[in-house]
Protein backbone atom coordinates (compact mmCIF):
# COMPACT_ATOMS: atom_id res chain seq x y z
CA UNK A 1 0.00 0.00 0.00
CA UNK A 2 1.54 3.33 -1.05
CA UNK A 3 1.72 6.34 1.23
CA UNK A 4 -1.01 8.31 -0.57
CA UNK A 5 -3.54 5.51 -0.05
CA UNK A 6 -2.45 5.06 3.56
CA UNK A 7 -2.76 8.81 4.22
CA UNK A 8 -6.24 8.91 2.68
CA UNK A 9 -7.31 6.01 4.90
CA UNK A 10 -6.10 7.96 7.93
CA UNK A 11 -8.11 11.02 6.85
CA UNK A 12 -11.20 8.85 6.38
CA UNK A 13 -10.88 7.72 10.00
CA UNK A 14 -10.37 11.30 11.19
CA UNK A 15 -13.38 12.64 9.28
CA UNK A 16 -15.60 9.80 10.47
CA UNK A 17 -15.24 11.06 14.07
CA UNK A 18 -14.76 14.79 13.43
CA UNK A 19 -17.34 17.55 13.74
CA UNK A 20 -18.92 19.05 10.65
CA UNK A 21 -16.86 22.20 11.11
CA UNK A 22 -13.63 20.18 11.15
CA UNK A 23 -14.64 18.15 8.10
CA UNK A 24 -15.51 21.36 6.26
CA UNK A 25 -12.06 22.80 6.99
CA UNK A 26 -10.35 19.60 5.83
CA UNK A 27 -12.35 19.67 2.59
CA UNK A 28 -10.86 23.07 1.76
CA UNK A 29 -7.29 21.77 1.84
CA UNK A 30 -7.20 19.69 -1.36
CA UNK A 31 -9.32 18.30 -4.18
CA UNK A 32 -9.25 14.70 -2.88
CA UNK A 33 -10.49 15.60 0.60
CA UNK A 34 -13.02 17.97 -0.94
CA UNK A 35 -14.51 15.03 -2.80
CA UNK A 36 -14.19 12.43 -0.03
CA UNK A 37 -15.42 14.64 2.82
CA UNK A 38 -18.95 15.03 1.53
CA UNK A 39 -20.09 11.67 2.85
CA UNK A 40 -19.08 12.63 6.41
CA UNK A 41 -20.47 16.15 6.20
CA UNK A 42 -23.83 14.72 5.11
CA UNK A 43 -23.84 11.57 7.25
CA UNK A 44 -26.26 13.06 9.80
CA UNK A 45 -29.49 14.98 9.25
CA UNK A 46 -29.08 18.37 7.58
CA UNK A 47 -31.35 20.99 9.20
CA UNK A 48 -32.19 24.21 7.35
CA UNK A 49 -33.51 26.92 9.69
CA UNK A 50 -32.86 30.17 7.83
CA UNK A 51 -32.72 31.60 4.34
CA UNK A 52 -28.93 31.60 4.64
CA UNK A 53 -28.96 27.88 5.48
CA UNK A 54 -31.00 27.09 2.37
CA UNK A 55 -28.78 29.10 0.04
CA UNK A 56 -25.61 27.72 1.65
CA UNK A 57 -26.79 24.12 1.29
CA UNK A 58 -27.77 24.68 -2.34
CA UNK A 59 -24.38 26.25 -3.05
CA UNK A 60 -22.64 23.31 -1.39
CA UNK A 61 -24.49 20.84 -3.59
CA UNK A 62 -23.55 22.74 -6.77
CA UNK A 63 -20.06 23.95 -5.93
CA UNK A 64 -18.07 24.95 -9.06
CA UNK A 65 -21.02 23.84 -11.26
CA UNK A 66 -19.23 20.51 -11.57
CA UNK A 67 -21.75 17.81 -12.55
CA UNK A 68 -19.56 14.95 -11.30
CA UNK A 69 -18.93 16.61 -7.95
CA UNK A 70 -22.58 17.63 -7.50
CA UNK A 71 -23.93 14.15 -8.20
CA UNK A 72 -21.29 12.69 -5.87
CA UNK A 73 -22.37 14.99 -3.03
CA UNK A 74 -26.08 14.45 -3.53
CA UNK A 75 -25.77 10.69 -3.30
CA UNK A 76 -24.61 11.16 0.31
CA UNK A 77 -27.71 13.13 1.35
CA UNK A 78 -29.77 10.85 3.60
CA UNK A 79 -31.85 13.06 5.88
CA UNK A 80 -33.13 16.63 5.61
CA UNK A 81 -35.22 18.80 7.94
CA UNK A 82 -36.88 22.09 6.97
CA UNK A 83 -37.40 24.16 10.13
CA UNK A 84 -37.82 27.74 8.96
CA UNK A 85 -40.21 28.74 11.72
CA UNK A 86 -43.52 30.46 11.18
CA UNK A 87 -44.30 32.99 8.46
CA UNK A 88 -41.03 33.48 6.51
CA UNK A 89 -40.92 36.82 4.65
CA UNK A 90 -43.19 36.99 1.61
CA UNK A 91 -40.28 38.12 -0.57
CA UNK A 92 -38.01 35.38 0.74
CA UNK A 93 -35.88 33.42 -1.69
CA UNK A 94 -36.55 30.31 0.40
CA UNK A 95 -39.20 28.90 -2.00
CA UNK A 96 -36.87 29.09 -5.00
CA UNK A 97 -33.94 27.59 -3.09
CA UNK A 98 -36.05 24.76 -1.64
CA UNK A 99 -37.58 23.97 -5.03
CA UNK A 100 -34.10 23.78 -6.59
CA UNK A 101 -32.85 21.55 -3.78
CA UNK A 102 -35.68 19.01 -4.10
CA UNK A 103 -35.63 19.05 -7.90
CA UNK A 104 -31.95 18.13 -7.81
CA UNK A 105 -32.32 15.57 -5.02
CA UNK A 106 -35.09 13.81 -6.95
CA UNK A 107 -32.61 13.19 -9.78
CA UNK A 108 -29.38 12.36 -7.98
CA UNK A 109 -29.95 11.66 -4.26
CA UNK A 110 -30.46 7.92 -4.46
CA UNK A 111 -29.99 7.48 -0.68
CA UNK A 112 -32.30 10.31 0.43
CA UNK A 113 -34.73 8.52 2.77
CA UNK A 114 -35.86 10.89 5.55
CA UNK A 115 -37.63 14.25 5.26
CA UNK A 116 -39.09 16.41 8.05
CA UNK A 117 -41.01 19.63 7.36
CA UNK A 118 -42.02 22.06 10.13
CA UNK A 119 -44.74 24.65 9.55
CA UNK A 120 -45.41 22.90 6.26
CA UNK A 121 -48.55 24.77 5.22
CA UNK A 122 -46.95 28.19 5.63
CA UNK A 123 -43.88 27.07 3.68
CA UNK A 124 -45.95 25.62 0.84
CA UNK A 125 -48.14 28.73 0.72
CA UNK A 126 -45.09 30.93 0.02
CA UNK A 127 -45.02 29.48 -3.49
CA UNK A 128 -48.38 30.02 -5.28
CA UNK A 129 -47.19 27.91 -8.20
CA UNK A 130 -47.16 24.78 -6.00
CA UNK A 131 -43.57 24.01 -7.01
CA UNK A 132 -42.35 22.88 -3.58
CA UNK A 133 -45.04 20.21 -2.94
CA UNK A 134 -44.67 19.01 -6.53
CA UNK A 135 -40.90 18.65 -6.18
CA UNK A 136 -41.28 16.75 -2.89
CA UNK A 137 -43.93 14.50 -4.41
CA UNK A 138 -41.55 13.64 -7.25
CA UNK A 139 -39.01 12.12 -4.84
CA UNK A 140 -38.90 8.33 -5.21
CA UNK A 141 -36.54 7.30 -2.40
CA UNK A 142 -38.23 8.60 0.78
CA UNK A 143 -38.98 6.07 3.50
CA UNK A 144 -39.86 8.46 6.35
CA UNK A 145 -41.93 11.64 6.02
CA UNK A 146 -42.86 13.95 8.91
CA UNK A 147 -45.11 16.96 8.35
CA UNK A 148 -45.78 19.45 11.15
CA UNK A 149 -48.59 22.03 10.99
CA UNK A 150 -49.82 20.75 7.66
CA UNK A 151 -53.12 21.55 5.99
CA UNK A 152 -54.83 21.16 2.64
CA UNK A 153 -51.66 21.74 0.57
CA UNK A 154 -49.77 19.10 2.56
CA UNK A 155 -52.60 16.60 2.14
CA UNK A 156 -52.75 17.19 -1.61
CA UNK A 157 -49.03 16.50 -1.74
CA UNK A 158 -49.64 13.11 -0.11
CA UNK A 159 -51.92 12.25 -3.01
CA UNK A 160 -49.05 12.71 -5.47
CA UNK A 161 -46.22 10.99 -3.62
CA UNK A 162 -44.04 8.67 -5.65
CA UNK A 163 -42.03 7.30 -2.70
CA UNK A 164 -42.93 4.04 -0.97
CA UNK A 165 -43.09 5.28 2.60
CA UNK A 166 -42.48 3.11 5.65
CA UNK A 167 -43.31 5.76 8.26
CA UNK A 168 -45.47 8.88 8.04
CA UNK A 169 -46.30 11.47 10.67
CA UNK A 170 -48.92 14.17 10.10
CA UNK A 171 -49.40 16.86 12.75
CA UNK A 172 -52.40 19.06 12.00
CA UNK A 173 -52.68 20.85 15.31
CA UNK A 174 -52.95 24.56 14.56
CA UNK A 175 -56.26 26.37 14.39
CA UNK A 176 -55.40 27.57 10.89
CA UNK A 177 -54.84 24.02 9.66
CA UNK A 178 -58.09 22.93 11.27
CA UNK A 179 -60.03 25.71 9.56
CA UNK A 180 -58.37 24.92 6.25
CA UNK A 181 -59.28 21.25 6.53
CA UNK A 182 -62.83 22.07 7.58
CA UNK A 183 -63.45 23.35 4.06
CA UNK A 184 -61.97 20.28 2.39
CA UNK A 185 -64.09 17.69 0.68
CA UNK A 186 -64.10 14.28 2.45
CA UNK A 187 -61.65 12.63 0.04
CA UNK A 188 -59.11 15.40 0.68
CA UNK A 189 -59.04 14.34 4.34
CA UNK A 190 -59.07 10.60 3.65
CA UNK A 191 -55.52 9.36 4.15
CA UNK A 192 -56.29 5.98 2.60
CA UNK A 193 -57.60 7.53 -0.63
CA UNK A 194 -54.73 10.01 -0.71
CA UNK A 195 -52.18 7.22 -0.61
CA UNK A 196 -54.16 5.19 -3.14
CA UNK A 197 -54.11 8.17 -5.51
CA UNK A 198 -50.34 8.38 -5.38
CA UNK A 199 -47.58 6.05 -6.46
CA UNK A 200 -46.80 5.51 -2.77
CA UNK A 201 -48.12 2.62 -0.77
CA UNK A 202 -49.80 3.08 2.59
CA UNK A 203 -46.87 3.43 5.01
CA UNK A 204 -46.02 0.78 7.56
CA UNK A 205 -46.25 3.36 10.36
CA UNK A 206 -48.73 6.25 10.46
CA UNK A 207 -48.84 9.01 13.08
CA UNK A 208 -51.85 11.29 12.96
CA UNK A 209 -52.38 14.33 15.19
CA UNK A 210 -55.37 15.87 13.46
CA UNK A 211 -58.70 15.10 11.81
CA UNK A 212 -57.53 12.72 9.09
CA UNK A 213 -59.84 9.90 8.04
CA UNK A 214 -59.20 6.35 6.89
CA UNK A 215 -62.83 5.64 5.93
CA UNK A 216 -63.04 3.00 3.21
CA UNK A 217 -65.51 0.55 1.83
CA UNK A 218 -64.35 -2.91 0.96
CA UNK A 219 -60.79 -4.01 1.64
CA UNK A 220 -58.83 -3.01 4.70
CA UNK A 221 -55.60 -1.02 4.73
CA UNK A 222 -53.08 -3.84 4.98
CA UNK A 223 -49.73 -2.07 4.92
CA UNK A 224 -49.82 -0.03 8.14
CA UNK A 225 -48.10 -1.78 11.04
CA UNK A 226 -47.89 1.11 13.52
CA UNK A 227 -50.57 3.68 14.38
CA UNK A 228 -49.90 6.77 16.53
CA UNK A 229 -52.88 9.05 17.09
CA UNK A 230 -53.59 12.14 19.17
CA UNK A 231 -55.56 15.39 19.36
CA UNK A 232 -58.46 13.71 17.56
CA UNK A 233 -62.09 13.13 18.44
CA UNK A 234 -62.67 9.43 19.29
CA UNK A 235 -65.14 8.68 16.42
CA UNK A 236 -62.41 9.67 13.97
CA UNK A 237 -60.03 7.36 15.81
CA UNK A 238 -62.48 4.48 15.42
CA UNK A 239 -62.68 5.26 11.73
CA UNK A 240 -58.91 4.82 11.47
CA UNK A 241 -58.85 1.75 13.68
CA UNK A 242 -61.62 0.00 11.75
CA UNK A 243 -59.81 0.51 8.45
CA UNK A 244 -56.66 -1.28 9.60
CA UNK A 245 -56.56 -5.04 9.63
CA UNK A 246 -53.18 -5.75 11.25
CA UNK A 247 -50.95 -3.42 13.20
CA UNK A 248 -48.59 -3.91 16.10
CA UNK A 249 -48.13 -0.75 18.22
CA UNK A 250 -51.15 1.49 18.89
CA UNK A 251 -50.04 4.72 20.58
CA UNK A 252 -52.79 7.06 21.79
CA UNK A 253 -52.43 10.53 23.32
CA UNK A 254 -54.85 13.35 24.17
CA UNK A 255 -58.07 12.33 22.46
CA UNK A 256 -60.47 15.25 22.32
CA UNK A 257 -64.03 14.41 23.46
CA UNK A 258 -65.71 17.14 21.38
CA UNK A 259 -68.80 15.01 20.86
CA UNK A 260 -68.84 13.65 24.42
CA UNK A 261 -68.00 16.45 26.87
CA UNK A 262 -69.27 14.65 29.98
CA UNK A 263 -68.72 11.22 31.48
CA UNK A 264 -72.12 9.89 30.41
CA UNK A 265 -71.40 10.96 26.85
CA UNK A 266 -68.01 9.25 26.94
CA UNK A 267 -69.67 6.07 28.24
CA UNK A 268 -72.14 6.14 25.34
CA UNK A 269 -69.32 6.80 22.92
CA UNK A 270 -67.28 3.91 24.31
CA UNK A 271 -70.28 1.57 24.11
CA UNK A 272 -70.91 2.60 20.51
CA UNK A 273 -67.28 1.87 19.68
CA UNK A 274 -67.49 -1.56 21.33
CA UNK A 275 -70.61 -2.38 19.31
CA UNK A 276 -68.80 -1.34 16.13
CA UNK A 277 -65.85 -3.53 16.98
CA UNK A 278 -66.88 -7.13 17.73
CA UNK A 279 -64.32 -9.46 19.32
CA UNK A 280 -61.65 -10.49 16.85
CA UNK A 281 -58.93 -13.09 16.68
CA UNK A 282 -56.47 -10.40 15.59
CA UNK A 283 -54.32 -8.80 18.26
CA UNK A 284 -52.31 -5.62 18.69
CA UNK A 285 -48.77 -6.25 19.84
CA UNK A 286 -48.56 -3.13 22.02
CA UNK A 287 -51.10 -0.52 23.15
CA UNK A 288 -49.96 2.70 24.88
CA UNK A 289 -51.88 5.68 26.21
CA UNK A 290 -53.71 7.39 29.08
CA UNK A 291 -56.33 5.17 30.71
CA UNK A 292 -59.27 7.43 29.88
CA UNK A 293 -58.22 7.90 26.26
CA UNK A 294 -57.81 4.16 25.73
CA UNK A 295 -61.13 3.59 27.45
CA UNK A 296 -62.89 5.87 24.96
CA UNK A 297 -61.79 3.68 22.06
CA UNK A 298 -63.69 0.63 23.22
CA UNK A 299 -60.89 -1.70 22.13
CA UNK A 300 -62.05 -5.28 21.86
CA UNK A 301 -59.00 -7.28 20.89
CA UNK A 302 -56.11 -8.88 22.72
CA UNK A 303 -52.78 -7.19 23.21
CA UNK A 304 -49.44 -8.57 24.33
CA UNK A 305 -48.22 -5.35 25.97
CA UNK A 306 -50.44 -2.71 27.58
CA UNK A 307 -48.82 0.53 28.78
CA UNK A 308 -51.42 2.70 30.52
CA UNK A 309 -51.07 5.70 32.74
CA UNK A 310 -53.24 7.70 35.06
CA UNK A 311 -54.58 11.01 33.79
CA UNK A 312 -53.37 14.17 35.50
CA UNK A 313 -56.78 14.75 37.09
CA UNK A 314 -56.01 11.96 39.57
CA UNK A 315 -57.41 8.53 40.34
CA UNK A 316 -61.19 8.27 40.58
CA UNK A 317 -63.98 5.72 40.21
CA UNK A 318 -64.42 6.50 36.52
CA UNK A 319 -60.77 5.79 35.80
CA UNK A 320 -60.93 2.60 37.85
CA UNK A 321 -63.95 1.41 35.84
CA UNK A 322 -62.28 2.30 32.55
CA UNK A 323 -59.08 0.46 33.47
CA UNK A 324 -61.09 -2.60 34.50
CA UNK A 325 -63.00 -2.58 31.21
CA UNK A 326 -59.79 -2.04 29.25
CA UNK A 327 -58.14 -5.01 30.95
CA UNK A 328 -61.17 -7.20 30.30
CA UNK A 329 -61.26 -6.30 26.61
CA UNK A 330 -57.52 -6.47 25.84
CA UNK A 331 -56.36 -9.17 28.29
CA UNK A 332 -52.69 -8.18 28.18
CA UNK A 333 -49.83 -10.55 28.89
CA UNK A 334 -47.47 -7.79 30.06
CA UNK A 335 -48.82 -4.71 31.86
CA UNK A 336 -47.10 -1.40 32.64
CA UNK A 337 -49.16 0.92 34.83
CA UNK A 338 -48.08 4.44 35.83
CA UNK A 339 -49.83 5.89 38.88
CA UNK A 340 -49.23 9.26 40.57
CA UNK A 341 -52.24 9.42 42.90
CA UNK A 342 -51.40 7.48 46.05
CA UNK A 343 -55.08 7.27 47.03
CA UNK A 344 -55.20 4.07 44.99
CA UNK A 345 -52.82 2.38 47.44
CA UNK A 346 -54.24 3.88 50.64
CA UNK A 347 -57.53 2.04 50.15
CA UNK A 348 -58.59 -1.41 48.98
CA UNK A 349 -58.69 -0.27 45.35
CA UNK A 350 -55.28 -1.61 44.35
CA UNK A 351 -55.91 -5.07 45.79
CA UNK A 352 -59.33 -5.15 44.12
CA UNK A 353 -57.67 -4.19 40.85
CA UNK A 354 -55.20 -7.06 41.19
CA UNK A 355 -58.05 -9.48 41.91
CA UNK A 356 -59.69 -8.79 38.54
CA UNK A 357 -59.91 -11.85 36.31
CA UNK A 358 -57.63 -10.49 33.50
CA UNK A 359 -54.95 -9.67 36.09
CA UNK A 360 -54.79 -13.38 36.88
CA UNK A 361 -53.42 -14.01 33.37
CA UNK A 362 -50.57 -11.51 33.55
CA UNK A 363 -47.06 -12.87 33.12
CA UNK A 364 -45.36 -9.59 34.06
CA UNK A 365 -46.43 -6.38 35.77
CA UNK A 366 -44.41 -3.15 35.88
CA UNK A 367 -45.87 -0.72 38.42
CA UNK A 368 -44.46 2.79 38.03
CA UNK A 369 -45.24 5.19 40.88
CA UNK A 370 -44.52 8.88 40.46
CA UNK A 371 -44.85 10.81 43.73
CA UNK A 372 -46.16 14.37 43.77
CA UNK A 373 -43.84 16.87 45.52
CA UNK A 374 -46.66 18.34 47.59
CA UNK A 375 -47.15 14.93 49.24
CA UNK A 376 -43.58 14.49 50.49
CA UNK A 377 -44.04 15.87 54.01
CA UNK A 378 -47.13 13.83 54.82
CA UNK A 379 -46.86 10.64 52.75
CA UNK A 380 -46.07 7.42 54.60
CA UNK A 381 -44.60 4.85 52.21
CA UNK A 382 -45.05 1.85 54.56
CA UNK A 383 -48.81 1.30 53.95
CA UNK A 384 -48.28 1.89 50.23
CA UNK A 385 -45.75 -0.94 50.09
CA UNK A 386 -48.06 -3.15 52.13
CA UNK A 387 -50.82 -2.55 49.59
CA UNK A 388 -48.42 -3.52 46.81
CA UNK A 389 -47.44 -6.75 48.61
CA UNK A 390 -51.13 -7.64 48.94
CA UNK A 391 -51.75 -6.86 45.29
CA UNK A 392 -48.88 -9.06 44.12
CA UNK A 393 -50.13 -11.86 46.35
CA UNK A 394 -53.55 -11.62 44.65
CA UNK A 395 -52.15 -12.25 41.14
CA UNK A 396 -51.90 -16.01 40.94
CA UNK A 397 -49.97 -16.47 37.67
CA UNK A 398 -47.59 -13.53 37.83
CA UNK A 399 -44.01 -14.53 36.93
CA UNK A 400 -42.28 -11.13 37.01
CA UNK A 401 -42.90 -7.92 38.93
CA UNK A 402 -41.09 -4.61 38.67
CA UNK A 403 -41.63 -1.64 40.97
CA UNK A 404 -40.27 1.77 39.98
CA UNK A 405 -40.68 4.74 42.33
CA UNK A 406 -39.76 8.21 41.09
CA UNK A 407 -39.50 11.20 43.42
CA UNK A 408 -37.63 14.49 43.46
CA UNK A 409 -37.31 17.17 46.15
CA UNK A 410 -39.57 20.20 46.34
CA UNK A 411 -36.91 22.47 44.89
CA UNK A 412 -39.27 25.31 44.02
CA UNK A 413 -40.75 27.81 46.24
CA UNK A 414 -40.44 31.55 45.84
CA UNK A 415 -40.27 33.90 48.80
CA UNK A 416 -43.53 35.38 47.55
CA UNK A 417 -45.26 32.03 48.23
CA UNK A 418 -44.32 31.18 51.85
CA UNK A 419 -45.33 27.87 53.39
CA UNK A 420 -46.35 27.65 57.01
CA UNK A 421 -45.31 24.85 59.35
CA UNK A 422 -48.67 23.13 58.96
CA UNK A 423 -48.26 22.71 55.20
CA UNK A 424 -51.34 24.83 54.56
CA UNK A 425 -50.22 26.10 51.19
CA UNK A 426 -49.15 22.98 49.34
CA UNK A 427 -51.47 23.76 46.42
CA UNK A 428 -49.33 26.81 45.72
CA UNK A 429 -46.20 24.69 46.03
CA UNK A 430 -47.60 22.18 43.59
CA UNK A 431 -48.18 24.84 40.93
CA UNK A 432 -44.78 26.56 41.22
CA UNK A 433 -42.03 24.04 41.83
CA UNK A 434 -39.33 24.80 39.32
CA UNK A 435 -36.40 27.10 39.81
CA UNK A 436 -36.55 28.26 43.42
CA UNK A 437 -34.86 27.06 46.57
CA UNK A 438 -37.27 25.69 49.18
CA UNK A 439 -37.28 27.24 52.66
CA UNK A 440 -35.33 25.34 55.30
CA UNK A 441 -38.53 24.20 57.00
CA UNK A 442 -39.49 22.24 53.88
CA UNK A 443 -36.29 20.32 53.36
CA UNK A 444 -37.09 17.45 55.68
CA UNK A 445 -39.82 15.19 54.39
CA UNK A 446 -41.29 11.89 55.52
CA UNK A 447 -40.56 10.48 52.06
CA UNK A 448 -36.95 11.61 52.25
CA UNK A 449 -36.48 10.01 55.67
CA UNK A 450 -37.98 6.76 54.41
CA UNK A 451 -35.68 6.40 51.41
CA UNK A 452 -32.60 7.23 53.49
CA UNK A 453 -33.23 4.34 55.89
CA UNK A 454 -35.15 1.72 53.87
CA UNK A 455 -33.72 -1.62 52.72
CA UNK A 456 -34.59 -2.33 49.06
CA UNK A 457 -33.40 -5.93 49.39
CA UNK A 458 -35.96 -6.46 52.15
CA UNK A 459 -38.67 -5.13 49.83
CA UNK A 460 -37.59 -7.60 47.14
CA UNK A 461 -37.64 -10.42 49.70
CA UNK A 462 -41.19 -9.48 50.74
CA UNK A 463 -42.34 -9.43 47.13
CA UNK A 464 -40.78 -12.82 46.41
CA UNK A 465 -42.42 -14.17 49.53
CA UNK A 466 -45.81 -12.79 48.49
CA UNK A 467 -46.01 -15.13 45.49
CA UNK A 468 -44.37 -18.48 44.98
CA UNK A 469 -44.50 -18.13 41.16
CA UNK A 470 -42.36 -15.00 40.89
CA UNK A 471 -39.15 -15.72 38.99
CA UNK A 472 -38.04 -12.09 38.62
CA UNK A 473 -38.44 -9.07 40.90
CA UNK A 474 -36.87 -5.70 40.12
CA UNK A 475 -37.13 -2.66 42.42
CA UNK A 476 -35.85 0.74 41.29
CA UNK A 477 -36.03 4.12 43.02
CA UNK A 478 -35.19 7.27 41.06
CA UNK A 479 -34.37 9.93 43.62
CA UNK A 480 -32.78 13.38 43.61
CA UNK A 481 -29.31 11.95 44.33
CA UNK A 482 -27.64 8.52 44.58
CA UNK A 483 -28.15 8.32 48.34
CA UNK A 484 -31.92 8.27 47.81
CA UNK A 485 -31.86 5.93 44.80
CA UNK A 486 -31.68 2.16 44.59
CA UNK A 487 -31.76 -0.66 42.06
CA UNK A 488 -32.15 -4.31 43.02
CA UNK A 489 -32.74 -6.85 40.26
CA UNK A 490 -33.34 -10.53 40.83
CA UNK A 491 -34.22 -12.60 37.82
CA UNK A 492 -33.91 -12.06 34.09
CA UNK A 493 -35.30 -9.17 32.03
CA UNK A 494 -36.62 -11.81 29.63
CA UNK A 495 -39.41 -12.52 32.11
CA UNK A 496 -40.80 -9.04 31.34
CA UNK A 497 -41.07 -9.78 27.64
CA UNK A 498 -38.22 -7.40 26.78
Amino acid sequence: MNNSVLNLDVFHVIMAYATRDTVSKLMRTCHILNREGGQYLLADRVTLCTETDAVSFLSFLFERDNYSESSNRMRWVRSLALAFGSAPPTQSIIPGAIHSIFTSLSLYALNFADLSICNAEELFALDPSDNIPSAIASLRTLRTLSIDEGGRLALRMLGRLQSCLQRTQMLLQSAAAGMDLAGSIPDEKNARRLFEGSQAQCPESFSDHGPLSFAVTGSKCLAIRELHIGDIDPPVVRDQFDALLYFEPLDVLDLLPHTAPDMDGIDRQCLANVLRSPPTENSIHKVCGPIKDLGKLGLNCRTDFLDAWECLAGWDDDMEDMLGALLMDTRPVHLTLLINDMALFLSEDFRELCLLEPMQHLESFHLFIELHPYEYRMLNMAPILEAIYEGVRAMTRLCAFKLTVSWFPLCTFADSHPLDDDSADFDTARTSWDGYEAPESLRQFVVQDFFVSWDPNAVVDRLLGASGRLAAVHVTVNGPSPEYGAAVERGSYEKFGD
